[in-house]
């Protein structure tokens, strides 16, 4: 997992800031962050960097799933990036 300056740096070259840890799991982060017109919203970090390749192609599919998924009480899916 990318150390806290890390993270910071991938995020705004993204264009986000990270606020703060709103959650954390055995593969991963969940960070509140704010785009550059002040949006909220929840990123995702997930760390491949020990995954197999499988582990890794699933968390690609998790993605894309989110991406499809359209329901009025799940929070809308923006975009993925891999570092």
């Amino acid at each position: 997992m990318p150390d806290q300056r890390e993270l910071a740096a991938i995020l705004l070259k993204h264009g986000y800031t990270g606020t703060k840890k709103i959650g954390e799991g055995s593969f991963g982060v969940a960070l509140l962050v704010e785009d550059t017109d002040g949006h909220k919203g929840v990123c995702k970090v997930v760390d491949v960097s020990k995954a197999s390749s499988k582990e890794t192609q699933e968390a690609r599919r998790e993605g894309r799933l989110l991406s499809q998924v359209k329901h009025p009480y799940i929070v809308r899916y923006r975009e993925n990036f891999a570092e």
